[in-house]
């Protein structure tokens, strides 16, 4: 089990070609930043576990191969699911469970 800490950079956008991340049962305290919807090649994000706050960003819809979605267990995370989530037609499995 990792113990990394800190926030989700800016920079993540630049993760280009990226399709799998794990990085649930962390100590990331951050919101998540829009510049993740520029993931494009992104199929599995979990980030469950974590310190999140904020609201999901509308533009995960851009994540048009996103398969897979996990944020469950960030009980600082807010507002309306976004309307585009439900549009990605690869989405296969979404976890938000507390």
């Amino acid at each position: 089990k990792n113990q990394f800490s800190g926030t989700i950079s800016t920079d993540i956008s630049s993760l280009k070609q990226l399709e799998n991340m794990y990085a649930e049962s962390n100590k990331i305290r951050s919101s998540i930043p829009t510049e993740i919807a520029l993931m494009e090649n992104i199929r599995v994000l979990d980030l469950s576990q974590n310190y999140l706050t904020g609201e999901i960003p509308q533009d995960v819809g851009n994540l048009k191969r996103l398969e897979y979605f996990a944020l469950s267990g960030n009980g600082g995370l807010s507002g309306p699911l976004p309307s585009s989530l439900f549009e990605l037609k690869s989405l296969q499995y979404i976890y938000f469970q507390e």
